[in-house]
This record gives C-alpha cells, sequence and structure tokens, in this order.
C-alpha cells in the first residue's frame, strides 16, 4: 500500500512542480498551471489522508478518504475533458466548455466518491455501478442537448 501511496505522492508532486514551470516559463499558458496545480494538490491530500488516517481507529475515515478521492478525480478530469473538447473544436475554445468540463469532471467525482462509499459498506456489486454511470451520462446527455437548445 505504501508503494501505491508513493506513486500517488510523486504524481501529485511532479503535477505541482509541472504547474510551477508553466506559471514562470510559459506565461501566455498561465491558466492551465492553475488547473494542475489544483490536481496535484488534491492528489497529495489523498496521500496525507490514506498515511495519516487510521480507519480501525477512525470510524469516518472511509468517507473522509472518499471525499479527498471524488475531490481528486474530479479535478483531474476536469481539464482533461476540457482538452478533449479543445480538440474536438480544432483548436477552439467555445463560451461554456469549461463550464460543460466541470460539470464532467465532478459527475466523474461523484461516481467515485459514491463507489468508494459502496465499497466500504460492502454493496457495491456491478449491475449497481453500472446503472450508476449509466444514469451520470443520461443526466449529462440532457444538460448538454438542453443547453445546445438554447442557443
Amino acid at each position: 500500500m505504501n508503494r501505491i501511496f508513493n506513486i500517488i505522492g510523486w504524481l501529485g508532486t511532479a503535477l505541482v512542480v509541472v504547474a510551477v514551470l508553466i506559471r514562470f516559463g510559459m506565461p501566455a499558458r498561465e491558466q492551465y498551471g492553475y488547473y494542475l496545480a489544483l490536481a496535484g494538490l488534491a492528489w497529495l491530500a489523498v496521500v496525507v489522508v490514506g498515511v495519516t488516517v487510521d480507519p480501525l481507529a477512525n470510524a469516518n475515515a472511509g468517507f473522509i478518504g472518499a471525499l479527498v478521492l471524488g475531490a481528486a478525480t474530479a479535478l483531474t478530469a476536469a481539464p482533461l475533458f476540457w482538452l478533449v473538447s479543445y480538440a474536438r473544436h480544432r483548436r477552439i475554445a467555445y463560451r461554456g466548455d469549461w463550464l460543460r468540463a466541470a460539470r464532467r469532471g465532478a459527475w466523474v467525482g461523484i461516481l467515485v466518491a459514491i463507489f468508494v462509499v459502496m465499497r466500504i459498506n460492502g454493496v457495491l456489486q456491478p449491475p449497481i455501478a453500472l446503472f450508476l454511470v449509466a444514469l451520470a451520462l443520461v443526466a449529462e446527455v440532457t444538460l448538454t442537448a438542453g443547453g445546445a437548445a438554447r442557443t
């Protein structure tokens, strides 16, 4: 387990270092550095919670871990969703792309947190997990289609 936390810790540190390098090396791309720094700090928070919180001594340790892990995955997924949209639009950033990417990243973070809590309680089963993923996909498609109809 310590090996996994070491890898996650180095990943978080690398994201923060890259964010600092972007901040001082490429000022024109400065806005991307903030998202990398947030994701890196979130992954470092996962390491801190994983190493310091004892699940046997604290009954809420699993819920704290689920919250931190969900936030870390959401903060990592949101910029990736924006990059996919940016590449799909042939390097043109449209209004609302960041909001849509943040919403999709939030869906990923919420699903990860729910899966961790369900795993802690021993009720996670593949049909339930697939249903929750399908529910999130339908909600996102509905929200995206509703935004397209308004413009």
